[in-house]
């Protein structure tokens, strides 16, 4: 690609412009006459021509079906609002039931006036003298007790003696030693007087050739049985 014609071609080329020797006109001239020429290194290169895709613009085959469908508006406004007008005639109504309760009990109940009692008359002070308290009563001493006497203890010795037969007791005396006797009579008792009160004492009767028939008991002198053996045989003991 050629450029523009030089500078000093272009003059002769005008018409009606003569040539004229060079001074400062001439130079402004010709720098307004020159023309940018671009490098061929910077020149527009364009590529091969590709024809567009048909199918991009085939209308024939669209469907209703891809297109989005407009989202529902939401449900929970309606909701809220119908919740919030229930709620307040609720509240209404319960505020008009209350009041109307409220001024039935105070037509239902009187008032009733209190009238305070005057306060009593002030009565002159009294003084009040306490005596003192009589002196404690002295107890009588008692009276002197009677010693009882020692206990006495009986043993005795009942049955039925055999004929030749041979009885022999022994028994516990009023100092705590064991005596015996031979050949009693039946019935047998005797009365001691133990030294201590806590002791009860003993008795054994016996049947020499066993053939008698012995029971035996110990009691106090008022009646109290200590002990007793009405088994019947021919020795027992208490």
């Amino acid at each position: 690609m050629s450029g523009p014609n030089p500078p000093d071609h272009e003059g002769d080329d005008l018409p009606g412009q003569g040539s004229s020797p060079g001074g400062p006109e001439s130079s402004e001239t010709d720098a307004y006459s020159q023309a940018y020429s671009a490098p061929e290194s910077e020149q527009f290169t364009s590529g091969p021509y590709v024809p567009a895709d048909s199918g991009l613009y085939d209308y024939d085959t669209f469907e209703p079906s891809d297109r989005l469908d407009p989202a529902e508006p939401p449900r929970w406004p309606w909701v809220v609002g119908v919740v919030a007008i229930v709620a307040a005639i609720a509240l209404v109504v319960s505020v008009s039931v209350l009041v109307t309760r409220t001024d039935t009990d105070n037509l239902s109940q009187p008032e009733t006036s209190t009238t305070t009692p005057p306060p009593p008359p002030v009565q002159d002070e009294i003084t009040t003298t306490t005596p003192p308290p009589p002196p404690p009563e002295t107890a009588p001493p008692p009276p002197p007790t009677t010693r009882a006497g020692p206990r006495q203890v009986t043993y005795s010795v009942t049955g039925t003696k055999a004929p030749g037969d041979i009885i022999t007791v022994t028994y516990i005396d009023a100092s705590g030693r064991s005596r015996t006797q031979r050949n009693v009579y039946i019935p047998w008792s005797l009365t001691v007087t133990p030294i201590s009160q806590s002791e009860v004492g003993s008795v054994q009767a016996s049947s020499l050739f066993l053939v008698s028939r012995l029971n035996c008991s110990i009691t106090t002198s008022d009646g109290t049985v200590l002990s007793s053996n009405t088994n019947n045989s021919a020795q027992t003991a208490c």
